[in-house]
């Protein structure tokens, strides 16, 4: 929509029409859901990352699945938003990812924070985090989007991005 700032330079409903524009398309941040016949859109990552390095690709998606959660993020998505949350949240998740940020629906973000980090007692990853760091987890697993954790805790957005970019590092998540 180019009223706030975006412009749509394609749609396709498969990886076969997708991979075919890749190349001349070059867009700046990629949508893609998990189910893309025949294959899955998480199989197009690598094939995506390799054509296109500096391209962002944000999993927009009605799974919820932690397996397909993980999958995405360790092959390359930049972010994985729920369709649930749409259309409200969608300019905002990718304004994120274009600032270097890694967006994630609350309901996502909590399941990640749940698979990895168990009571403070328990939990050798959690005490790698700084107490900052601990209260954006906390935050964002909440459902906080990373705007309001920064106006709540009046702090910048920027560093409520870099505390999160640290966080997902120290818990062994990969994306952008």
């Amino acid at each position: 929509n180019e009223q706030i700032g975006f412009q749509c330079v394609g749609a396709w409903s498969g990886i076969s029409e997708l991979s075919g524009a890749l190349a001349w398309k070059k867009p700046d941040v990629i949508l893609l859901d998990v189910h893309m016949p025949p294959d899955t859109g998480i199989d197009l990552l690598p094939r995506i990352k390799a054509v296109l390095r500096e391209t962002r690709v944000v999993m927009l998606t009605a799974e919820e699945d932690y397996f397909w959660i993980k999958q995405a993020l360790q092959r390359g998505a930049s972010g994985y938003l729920l369709k649930s949350g749409m259309p409200g949240n969608l300019a905002a998740g990718i304004n994120d990812v274009m600032a270097g940020g890694s967006p994630l629906s609350g309901r996502v973000g909590r399941q990640l924070i749940e698979r990895h980090l168990t009571p403070a007692d328990e939990s050798p990853q959690l005490d790698t985090l700084s107490p900052r760091e601990r209260l954006v987890v906390h935050e964002l697993s909440e459902g906080m989007v990373y705007k309001e954790i920064a106006a709540k805790h009046g702090i910048s957005l920027e560093t409520v991005r870099t505390h999160a970019r640290r966080i997902f590092r120290k818990l062994g998540v990969q994306n952008r």
